[in-house]
């Protein structure tokens, strides 16, 4: 009998309780602490008002003056996410506990994700992994999107993963449904069509002895019609087609603007600025800042190269650093630790982390060893055969896209979407290191 949409989910009691003991303890945590909201927070904030209020999705407080890359700066999905929560009530706590209940669930469909691929069924990893994610477990209590995000994504996943095994194109078109669903939450799945096309040919090509028609994978473009939308929507209140202004504004600060602090060369982008704010019309500047980051970056190609490949190494292994000390009111430490690496590399991330308090040294040392370990798990697990290739393609596809797209401004908010996909790879390993260990003691010769 197939199994239905959502098939059973039963993993451990003592594994949900860890997990549920987690999120409740970040829980408590936020109502002691209190963390003040940061900018993007805020932006949710007043997007969820307005959208409320009938005021479009600005993104922005309409008491100030307005600024037109307000109105495309964050897509609606999580807003509205926030205007069903009001019905019951404003209060912070109370986004906290519904987002950590989704959190839960997130850990709940991961294990059943490892169940359903025959994975070695051992919950030790999964809650470690967890405990070791303090920006999962922080972020979850603050008015932010990146829990809701990083469910949809794993529930994308496993409808992808639930094709792969059964052949049914419809698990094909609710994995990329709910692609196209997180676009609404994240623009950062824009151009994850360009990964899944062909992965969905391929899996559909693998599963081909079902009858599969290789014309499904076009549902990898569903993820564009929220985009045409999207843009539309945004045009008729700025006069410019656009995703999102926050990706024009983060490809010019960010990608270019790092380039250039990198070269020595910050007066150019001073120079884009004041140039840009010389023209009238919000649609000319949107697009000169465009051209001014392309022109930058395409100037300076290998220099780019080097500091986007030190933003995915920032990726996979950034301890969260400024996620403890926002949530906790800690004072900042500068410069930061991304920054550190740009000027120094690791040996200036390490000397920036011997820097700060014992306590804080010693729980950002352990996270960063966990992604380390994590990172090169996931690296063996993509590798090794007894897993089906498609899934494990999948897998990178995902993990690599969101990777390759934040660039140098990797950081572990950032990895959240993808980071339970990594987390996979964990019982596996650490099955496999069981095992190692176990042989030599099995082939040692019993002497008397």
């Amino acid at each position: 009998m197939p199994p239905s949409f959502f098939p059973p989910l039963r993993p451990p009691w003592p594994y949900l309780a860890l997990v549920a003991a987690l999120f409740l303890s970040a829980w408590v945590a936020a109502a002691y602490f209190r963390p003040v909201p940061i900018n993007d927070a805020l932006d949710y904030l007043h997007q969820a008002e307005n959208l409320e209020a009938g005021r479009f999705w600005y993104a922005g407080d309409f008491a100030e003056a307005e600024d037109p890359r307000r109105y495309s700066r964050r897509p609606p999905g999580y807003a509205a996410f926030l205007v069903a929560l009001r019905v019951v009530s404003t209060h912070p706590l109370w986004i906290a506990f519904i987002q950590s209940l989704l959190g839960v669930a997130a850990w709940v469909l991961l294990w059943h994700v490892l169940v359903r691929l025959g994975g070695p069924p051992r919950p030790g990893p999964l809650v470690l992994g967890l405990a070791l994610a303090p920006a999962v477990l922080l972020y979850a209590q603050m008015a932010m999107s990146d829990v809701p995000f990083m469910l949809l994504v794993l529930l994308a996943f496993e409808r992808y993963v639930a094709f792969v095994q059964a052949g049914r194109v419809r698990d094909l078109a609710w994995s990329h449904g709910l692609l196209a669903l997180g676009l609404l939450v994240k623009p950062v799945l824009l151009y994850v069509w360009l990964f899944t096309l062909p992965l969905t040919a391929y899996a559909l090509w693998w599963r081909g002895a079902r009858g599969a028609p290789l014309g499904a994978a076009a549902l990898a473009l569903l993820v564009l019609v929220p985009a045409g939308v999207l843009g539309l929507a945004h045009r008729t209140q700025t006069g410019h087609f656009e995703v999102s202004s926050i990706q024009t504004e983060n490809f010019l600060q960010q990608n270019a603007g790092r380039l250039l602090a990198r070269t020595g060369e910050e007066e150019v982008l001073e120079a884009v600025g004041r140039r840009s704010q010389a023209l009238a019309r919000y649609p000319e500047r949107a697009a000169f800042e465009a051209a001014a980051a392309r022109r930058i970056i395409l100037e300076r190609p290998l220099a780019y190269a080097v500091l986007h490949l030190q933003g995915v190494a920032n990726f996979f292994l950034d301890p969260g650093r400024f996620d403890l000390q926002v949530f906790f009111g800690l004072p900042p430490a500068e410069p930061g630790l991304m920054a550190r690496y740009s000027a120094e590399g690791w040996r200036g991330v390490l000397r920036g982390l011997t820097a700060l308090p014992p306590l804080q040294t010693a729980v950002l040392l352990a996270v960063l060893a966990w992604n380390a370990l994590v990172a090169a798990a996931f690296a063996w697990w993509l590798l090794r055969g007894d897993v089906p290739l498609p899934v494990r393609l999948g897998a990178l596809a995902l993990v690599g896209y969101v990777a390759l797209v934040t660039g140098p401004v990797g950081a572990a908010r950032y990895r959240m979407a993808v980071y339970p996909l990594m987390l996979l790879a964990a019982p596996y390993a650490w099955d496999r290191l069981r095992r190692l260990r176990a042989r030599p003691a099995a082939q040692t010769p019993v002497t008397t």
